[in-house]
Parts: structure tokens; C-alpha cells; sequence
């Protein structure tokens, strides 16, 4: 814990977050950065000192752009003893108000194999969120349906990218894109269909879905997110989000 910081960043989180759940489904926020480090597939990495870095800045990506009127850059660097290198991937993590479109967010992510390696694993954890917020509904709630167009359309936008440009990460199986981009196609093409169910018959949803739902209970099952290794590890947490013996 206290090699790498997370006796200060986790009690952070624990503030900011508070009580919160995720939209549409019993979980709470706090989950959300555990989830996306997770994802991020970090024991994959042959560098621990890497993998701690990502860690840190996984744990803390969405707390510039989440929690602006409450913490800034300069006050997350002192709380958590930031160093340069994470302080340059939150800045690229974070979204600027002032860029045009989503795409120039994420032409400055694609810039950084380690932020892209975080970002990836944000978006697999909301794309799984997403999917248990929908099966709960049983459809497409209309905050939901606009989530994933907002997903869709930059999915769309750098897919051909990542399969492009970052084709030689992705086949090694000792690299996180072995693991990242496979599981986000198979989650958006997941998403896609269910969509298409839920746009051309919405009552029959729970019958026409019923297969696909437990594919991705089965998915669920075998996934297995390898555990960070080197000390990288969240067993100090209980099943509820807090550590063991709070709350």
C-alpha cells in the first residue's frame, strides 16, 4: 500500500466519491477506477515501475475532469505525490472543454501508448457497466441509448487506428492490447446488436436477448483479469468498495 502511494490515493477516492453509485446499476462509483485498472491488464507489462505508474494514473483519471470544483491539477499533484510522467497522462486523460470534438480527445490519447492503455481500460469498465445497466433494464433507457451513441460514434472513429497502428502490441499476448482490444470489439459488437433488438422490437427485448445476456454472463465467468502482480493488488478491499473494516 504505502510503496505505491495508495494509502493517500484511496482515501482520496473514498472522499470524492463518497456514497456515489454508478448510473443505472448497484455499484458503487468508487468501483469505477479499481475496475478500470483492472482492465488495463497491467501484470501483462514486463516493467513493475510502469505498471505502478499506471496504476496511480488509473486509479485517478477521472478526478481532474469528475471532481473540478473540488480538487485541481496542483492540489492532486501535493495530495498524491504525483510525479512528472503522471501529471502529463492525467492531463492527456482529462478532457478539455475548449476541444472541438471528441476525436481530438482521443487523437491526443492515441498519442501515448501508456494513456491509451488506461483509456482502454475505462472504456471496457463503462462498456461493462453499460451492458449490466441495459439487462437490468431489460432495454435502452434514454440516458443509456444516448451513452452509447456517444460510445459508438468513437468507437468508429478509432477502431481502424487501434487496428492499425497498434497491431503489434495487440499480437503479442504478453502486452495489454493482447487482451484490451479484443474485449472492446466483443463488447461493442454485443452492444450493437442489443441495440438493434431494442430499436425494432422493444417488447420482445427480454426473449430476443435472453441468449446474448448469458454469452455475457459466460463472459463474466471466464474473463479473468489477471490480478496485479509486484504488489499491485486490491485485497485490502471488501466486496462493498471500501476497505475491510469501513463502512
Amino acid at each position: 500500500m504505502l510503496e505505491f502511494g495508495l494509502d493517500k490515493i484511496l482515501p482520496l477516492l473514498l472522499e470524492l466519491y463518497g456514497e456515489d453509485k454508478r448510473k443505472g446499476i448497484d455499484k458503487k462509483a468508487w468501483r469505477h477506477p479499481m475496475d478500470t485498472v483492472e482492465f488495463s491488464f497491467l501484470p501483462m507489462l514486463d516493467d513493475p515501475k510502469r505498471g505502478a505508474r499506471l496504476m496511480r494514473v488509473g486509479l485517478l483519471h477521472d478526478v481532474l475532469e469528475d471532481f473540478a470544483d473540488r480538487i485541481d491539477l496542483e492540489e492532486l499533484t501535493e495530495a498524491v505525490d504525483l510525479d512528472e510522467e503522471e501529471v502529463y497522462l492525467l492531463e492527456l486523460l482529462t478532457r478539455d472543454e475548449m476541444e472541438l470534438n471528441d476525436l481530438a480527445y482521443w487523437q491526443r490519447i492515441l498519442s501515448s501508448e501508456d494513456a491509451l492503455i488506461v483509456k482502454l481500460g475505462d472504456r471496457i469498465a463503462n462498456l461493462w457497466d453499460l451492458a449490466a445497466w441495459i439487462e437490468l433494464e431489460e432495454g435502452f433507457p434514454e440516458d443509456a441509448g444516448k451513452v452509447f451513441q456517444k460510445y459508438r460514434k468513437e468507437y468508429n472513429a478509432i477502431v481502424g487506428i487501434l487496428r492499425e497502428e497498434f497491431s503489434e502490441q495487440a499480437g503479442y499476448t504478453d502486452h495489454p492490447f493482447a487482451y484490451q482490444v479484443p474485449l472492446l470489439e466483443a463488447l461493442m459488437d454485443m452492444l450493437e446488436t442489443l441495440y438493434a433488438v431494442h430499436n425494432r422490437e422493444p417488447e420482445a427485448f427480454k426473449e430476443k436477448t435472453a441468449s446474448l445476456f448469458a454469452a455475457f454472463a459466460e463472459l463474466q465467468r471466464v474473463v479473468k483479469v489477471p490480478r496485479p502482480t509486484n504488489g499491485l493488488s486490491f485485497t485490502e478491499f471488501g466486496s462493498n468498495g471500501y476497505p475491510n473494516g469501513e463502512h
